[in-house]
């Protein structure tokens, strides 16, 4: 008989037998019944060998085993029962104590479970593996507590719940199937009592919502439509970072994940707008927080509607900052026009000045979709487009007249960001005559230094849009006549970088401080320092 016992499979409540064991199974073995057992023992006693030869141990054992624990299903039917609580003790951080693991025995021996086929010595080591290796973010111990269900006269154990210090469910089996869910018949017993545990409402919600997300997903596997609030609670309803982390580590994630991997989420958000499911600027709200990653794709959608993400720190966070984007937001120009576009618009409206006052914003992006580079070398990003703007893979698609945004740049106090602007991207400039522009600068009687010195300093940039070495050797002479004096770090810069200009016929006779201060570093009296000139 005893030889028998490893030859048994599973369980069967309908025959009340146990099934034969398969070759190379890896079950655990049925839990043993002694009662069972010795009644076993006792109906082979009185068979004759024939009998004995042709005794199936697997029916026997089976029949007592049903009729002492109540597995028949006609026991099973029985749903009235009460709840035991035991309190699992440790004698240190990690050593649970025996008392516990035989309180839990004495409660499930010979059950046939199936939840702790070892007896007490399996449900000690499962405490002490799960304390060893488990804590919360709060530091306790994983399992504090286990809540056991049973029904009938004869305490037929139908669910058991373990709870973590502070009241979160850390597992629960039930006596149906191989992997031990509880019997349809046993849940609203089991979601009865997780309502009473701590925040046992936001248990049941989960439960209820991973229950809505097994009924989508039901749907699409049948090829069903989804409907709007399917939709809703696919993407905006289910969140598996909130509610019981049990239900959601045990399937809801999988089945959410599965059912999310077979639909388009930016479609599933058009139609939650085409059907006004949810106002524009919630549903952008809760794309920005939990669906950043798809935000960029749905961009220009919400732009559409007057919700603009690229204001959303969420966004620039994850994406940065497009600093062109406070003109297509501000004056509409679209949520994916280019620089050219912005540029265009903005010249289109009469604020082709903002070019200039802002030209940091443009000068990169604009030389980048010429199809330039940018060159970091100075430290301070200075942009360039190849030696030429005659080069076919250089594009200029911006319509503007250099002529006029000149007046409106002089007349708004800008020609300093004019200027620089154009070193920078050294646009194709029409009918525009920079040299023009120079003498037009110089002949006035309030020429402003800082123009002169930034015409100086910029002028390897401007020779490639045509200022010539003659304007330059103009705006050199008008600028050492308004240097009264060499006082700064940057004179002395300046006079250094004019010094390696031209040659000593040139500088023979230049007027101004500035001019004998240059005569002086080239005939080395005087060791300027280095450095860019500002």
């Amino acid at each position: 008989m005893i030889d028998a016992c490893p030859e048994l499979g599973g369980f069967n409540p309908q025959t009340k037998t146990f099934d034969v064991r398969e070759i190379g199974s890896k079950r655990l073995l049925p839990e043993v019944n002694p009662a069972a057992l010795e009644a076993v023992y006792e109906i082979l006693r009185e068979y004759s060998p024939d009998e004995l030869e042709a005794a199936k141990f697997g029916e026997l054992y089976g029949r007592e085993v049903a009729i002492r624990t109540g597995l028949g299903q006609e026991r099973r039917r029985e749903t009235q029962g009460k709840w035991y609580e035991i309190i699992c003790k440790y004698k240190d951080s990690s050593t649970p104590q025996k008392g516990t693991a035989e309180e839990v025995q004495a409660l499930l021996e010979g059950q046939c479970t199936g939840w702790f086929p070892g007896g007490s010595d399996s449900i000690y080591d499962f405490l002490y593996k799960v304390a060893l290796s488990s804590y919360d973010s709060f530091g306790h111990r994983n399992i504090t507590k286990m809540l056991v269900f049973t029904t009938g006269r004869y305490n037929i154990p139908r669910i058991m719940m373990c709870l973590g210090e502070g009241g979160d469910i850390k597992m629960i089996l039930g006596i149906d199937g191989d992997d031990c869910r509880v019997e349809p018949c046993m849940t609203g017993v089991l979601h009865e009592r997780i309502g009473e545990l701590s925040k046992g409402q936001d248990k049941l919600e989960t439960i209820h919502t991973i229950e809505n997300i097994d009924e989508i997903c039901a749907k699409q596997q049948k090829g069903e439509d989804l409907s709007l609030r399917d939709i809703m609670m696919l993407w905006f309803g289910a969140d598996s970072s909130v509610g019981e982390s049990y239900f959601w580590k045990n399937g809801g994630i999988a089945t959410l994940q599965s059912v999310r991997g077979e639909r388009n989420f930016v479609e599933d958000v058009k139609t939650i707008v085409d059907q006004r499911g949810l106002a524009i600027d919630k549903l952008g709200e809760l794309i920005l927080d939990r669906y950043i990653d798809q935000a960029e794709k749905l961009k220009a959608f919400f732009y559409d509607r007057g919700v603009f993400f690229t204001r959303d720190k969420r966004y620039q966070k994850h994406y940065g900052i497009d600093r062109l984007d406070i003109y297509r937001n501000l004056y509409g120009y679209g949520a994916d026009s280019s620089c050219m576009d912005v540029i265009n618009g903005l010249i289109k409206d009469g604020k082709g000045v903002e070019l200039f006052r802002e030209y940091k914003r443009f000068a990169e992006p604009l030389v980048k979709e010429m199809g330039g580079e940018f060159d970091d070398m100075f430290g301070d990003g200075r942009l360039v487009a190849g030696d030429s703007m005659e080069k076919e893979e250089l594009y200029w698609g911006v319509e503007a007249d250099f002529s006029k945004l000149a007046e409106e740049a002089r007349a708004k106090k800008c020609l300093p960001g004019f200027i620089e602007f154009i070193s920078l991207v050294k646009p194709p400039l029409g009918e525009f005559d920079i040299n023009e522009f120079v003498s037009d600068l110089l002949s006035t009687e309030d020429t402003n230094i800082k123009i002169m010195r930034q015409l100086v300093g910029q002028f390897n940039n401007l020779k490639h849009v045509g200022l010539t070495s003659y304007s330059d050797q103009l705006i050199i002479w008008r600028l050492c006549e308004l240097y009264e004096q060499i006082e700064h770090y940057q004179d002395e810069r300046l006079a250094d970088v004019l010094s390696k200009r031209h040659d000593d016929e040139f500088w023979h006779g230049m007027p101004g401080s500035l001019g004998e201060y240059v005569r002086a570093i080239r005939a080395g009296i005087i060791r300027p320092p280095h450095g860019p000139v500002r």
